[in-house]
């Protein structure tokens, strides 16, 4: 089971990456600053998103012990 969605969450953060990267060329295209912040705001997100499918991959790789001394908690 942790295979399978560790296989999974690498194809999200694939996905996201494009997302994100397609975000950055419209962008410019935008004319409207209103349109610009929400495409700003939709980065953002994207970039939370992919942030924690990484470390919930390493969660599930590595064990807890060593996600707790990665984040500094321990």
């Amino acid at each position: 089971m942790i295979n399978i969605i560790c296989e999974v969450s690498k194809y999200l953060v694939l996905l996201f990456m494009v997302l994100y990267t397609v975000k950055c060329f419209s962008v410019l295209s935008s004319k409207n600053e209103e349109q610009k912040r929400k495409k700003l705001n939709k980065q953002i997100g994207y970039v939370f998103v992919i942030h924690f499918l990484c470390y919930l991959i390493l969660y599930l790789r590595l064990g807890q012990l060593f996600m707790r001394l990665f984040a500094g908690l321990l």
